[in-house]
C-alpha cells in the first residue's frame, strides 16, 4: 500500500473533508465514506443486473413436446424394418 492510498500516512487530516474523501483508505483498514460509496453502488449495479437481462426465451409446453418425441420414435420404429 502506498501513501497516496492511505490518508492518515499523508496527513491528509489537516484536509477539509472532501480532500479526505480523494483517498481509498483513512488509515491501514477502514475506507473512506467517497470509496465506500463507489462499491456499495458496484455492488447494487451487480445484484439489480436481473432486472435489465431480457427475459428467458420461453419453453415448449412440457406435453405438447412429450407428443412430438413419441411420435418420432413411432415413426423411427415403423419405418425400420423388424428382424
Amino acid at each position: 500500500m502506498t501513501e497516496i492510498d492511505n490518508c492518515q500516512a499523508s496527513g491528509c487530516f489537516k484536509l477539509p473533508l472532501a480532500g479526505q474523501d480523494t483517498f481509498i483508505l483513512n488509515d491501514a483498514i477502514h475506507f473512506t465514506t467517497a470509496f465506500n460509496q463507489v462499491l456499495a453502488s458496484s455492488a447494487a449495479t451487480i445484484v439489480n443486473a436481473d432486472e435489465t437481462i431480457a427475459a428467458p426465451v420461453p419453453e415448449p409446453q412440457s406435453a405438447a413436446l412429450a407428443i412430438v418425441g413419441l411420435f418420432g420414435l413411432a415413426l423411427v420404429r415403423h419405418r425400420r424394418p423388424m428382424r
